[in-house]
């Protein structure tokens, strides 16, 4: 069992208060509210106090770390440091801003000699590509000539760009300010079922009957792409169902909400996930079950090869009711072959957190699906998610949900994260049983549900208000690099080893 972030109390942030605009004596002014210039300059004095005078390895190359003789300013390996206790990869997560910083007030971006080649500053302009920069390049932009972040840098980002993720970042301000505790917290939701060993793995599917009972992970990644797994979480497992609100979105892209629904239903179906049942206008119930979810996948390219659908949804993510002229083998293979697509919780978390994001990647800030699908899906979800169960899982947790046979669950939280969790132990409804107990546990401590927004527990507590507690004092050495026990880029979505021939079912027992 592996953890992917270690908690330090030295994670430091300024208040959540209303901001108000700062007073600059230019002819770009800024387009939107930014921080005072006292709050500004808490936040720079508390990444400072905290990390000057703690000894660091700095990377390869590098300026030396400031001392307190010195004016003060931010060694960038600080930065980086920050940002990955904050749940950022400053390396892969890429930072959409809305504005640029006026030419009259630049500073000079170019990098000491010194610095290793694979850190140099890309500049302003310099990403080739129209994917926004990584925190890393922006991070880059703010040095100057002697190799650190000086406070006028720091003031001109926070002033000029501060919606931006790297000011937010900075400040305190993303979307899980607490991101430690709130982790340690979900640590504690997962520890407390562990021990639960009701249920059993999947035994009608030969890979799935293979499963380690006992395995347990879980990931968080949010809207802000903080991210965070805990346990088990390098091993694979298929998608098997939660492979279905994706088809259902490509579908709806390509074909639009109507036209999809002239084919699937909007209700709970009330029968068991591998139920062949229509609706009485013929259809079936939703697209959340097999019958629906099989409909879906006839919609997404019926006219390419196979191969190259599967690949096409890699990419992204015949009972009256499949569409006139729909293949039924070939729909049939492309649906257990999106069944038997492998993921970690990792990548099951971004997933779900592009859909908690109304349909854009917190990860690459590029829009994958529209906002009216995005909306429909996460509708379908909570109503629809966790097969005969959804009516009972609505009311403990109120959250958009997908399960699968494999023990796989990921939950939207709009607005806030994507959450997954594996446990290949299932119920008598075939959801996974201590992701279930783990979600309610979740759920329980924490307001995050429109309901819960409403009428509080005693007990709840809202994860997006809480602050992260200022600090003055040092902290402990950590590695520098996102591989160090920090973290890890969730690996792409890849065909299962094993081949479609071994998911061959009668019909009543395909895969959920």
């Amino acid at each position: 069992m592996s953890r992917m972030f270690d908690r330090s109390s030295g994670s430091a942030s300024t208040s959540r208060s209303t901001n108000r605009p700062v007073s600059v004596n230019i002819s770009d002014p800024p387009a939107c509210k930014a921080p005072s210039l006292d709050q500004i300059r808490t936040s720079f004095n508390a990444i400072y106090h905290t990390y000057i005078g703690v000894p660091m390895k700095v990377s390869a190359g590098s300026v030396p770390l400031p001392s307190e003789e010195e004016p003060p300013a931010l060694h960038p390996d600080w930065v980086f440091d920050f940002l990955i206790r904050s749940g950022l990869d400053p390396a892969e997560t890429r930072d959409h801003q809305s504005t640029r910083i006026p030419a009259s007030l630049s500073f000079d971006h170019t990098m000491p000699p010194g610095l290793a080649a694979g850190r140099q500053a890309p500049g302003p302009g310099a990403n080739a590509t129209n994917q926004a920069p990584t925190l890393q390049e922006r991070v880059y932009e703010l040095v100057g000539e002697n190799g650190l972040i000086g406070l006028v840098a720091f003031f001109v980002l926070q002033t000029f760009q501060p919606e931006s993720l790297l000011a937010r970042a900075l400040r305190g301000a993303l979307v899980l300010p607490s991101f430690a505790e709130f982790c340690e917290d979900l640590i504690e939701c997962l520890e407390s079922v562990r021990h639960d060993t009701y249920g059993q793995v999947a035994s009608y599917i030969p890979a799935l009957a293979q499963a380690d009972p006992d395995k347990l992970a879980f990931a968080i990644c949010s809207v802000d792409g903080q991210r965070f797994a805990y346990g088990d979480y390098q091993n694979v497992f298929s998608m098997q169902s939660t492979c279905k609100p994706f088809a259902y979105c490509l579908a709806a892209q390509e074909n639009g909400l109507e036209a999809v629904h002239r084919h699937i239903g909007r209700e709970p179906s009330g029968a068991r996930f591998n139920a062949f049942a229509l609706n009485r206008h013929g259809l079936p119930h939703n697209p959340m079950i097999n019958a629906g979810a099989i409909t879906a996948h006839s919609l997404i390219r019926s006219n390419w090869r196979s191969s190259r659908r599967i690949h096409y949804i890699i990419d992204t993510f015949h009972v009256g009711a499949l569409p006139e002229n729909a293949d039924v083998k070939a729909t049939l293979e492309l649906y257990l072959r999106a069944c038997a697509l492998e993921v970690d919780v990792r990548t099951l978390a971004a997933m779900a957190s592009t859909l908690s994001n109304g349909g854009v990647s917190p990860l690459t800030c590029e829009r994958v699906i529209s906002q009216e699908t995005t909306k429909s899906c996460l509708q379908l979800l909570l109503s629809c998610g966790m097969y005969d169960s959804s009516g009972e899982w609505a009311c403990t947790t109120g959250l958009p949900a997908k399960s699968g046979v494999s023990g796989a669950i990921f939950i939207c939280v709009p607005n806030v994260m994507g959450l997954a969790v594996w446990s290949p132990r299932l119920d008598a409804r075939g959801n996974s049983h201590r992701g279930v107990q783990f979600a309610k546990a979740v759920c329980q401590k924490f307001a995050l549900s429109i309901f819960d927004q409403m009428l509080p527990g005693a007990n709840q507590v809202d994860p997006t208000m809480s602050e992260l507690p200022k600090t003055n004092g040092p902290i402990p050495p950590v590695a520098n690099s996102f591989d160090e026990g920090h973290g890890h880029p969730a690996p792409p979505l890849q065909e299962a080893t094993v081949g479609v021939a071994d998911a061959q079912l009668q019909a009543s027992q395909m895969p959920v």
